[in-house]
């Protein structure tokens, strides 16, 4: 073949053929082809920490059901491997975690005597809507013991006054 001589002379000395048209290139030896554009990577998504101080931003989680995990460890580890296991089950639309000390909910709730929280308890929760498809995870957040907020508010309003009435 006339064409791939003329292509060995002219390009003899680069391993790779330019196709400035079309934006791939052709080995000079193996004739296989690639593009030139550079791979895309995946843009990274920071994870961001939201410390919950006040009621208002509690109720919030409550009213929307977030996924919550009382006790969790909340350093970047641990929270990395939260939302890979979500990421699982559903595209996340951000990676934003809601911190909420146990002595925020002991004094929002009324907790007290053994229904309390230790001050310094950690309880994490991601909100529905920073979800793709949040109901995907349903099922399989038992598994990995994930609570709605609202449940947990509910059973813990449940027990308080179950003490008062006795």
């Amino acid at each position: 073949d006339n064409s791939k001589a003329i292509k060995d002379y002219l390009f003899s000395d680069t391993r790779w053929i330019s196709t400035r048209y079309y934006g791939i290139m052709c080995h000079r030896k193996t004739g296989g082809w690639a593009s030139r554009e550079k791979p895309k990577r995946e843009r990274q998504k920071k994870m961001e920490r939201i410390m919950v101080k006040t009621k208002a931003q509690l109720e919030e989680l409550v009213k929307e059901s977030a996924l919550t995990w009382e006790g969790l460890d909340t350093s970047d580890e641990s929270l990395k491997q939260v939302f890979d296991w979500l990421k699982g089950y559903t595209p996340l639309k951000c990676e934003r975690v809601y911190i909420t000390s146990g002595g925020l909910m002991d004094v929002a709730y009324g907790l007290t005597g053994t229904n309390a929280y230790p001050a310094n308890l950690s309880i994490v929760s991601v909100r529905l809507c920073d979800m793709e498809k949040p109901m995907a995870i349903a099922i399989p957040r038992f598994r990995v013991g994930g609570r709605w907020l609202d449940d947990i508010v509910d059973n813990n309003r449940r027990r308080e006054e179950e003490k008062l009435n006795g």
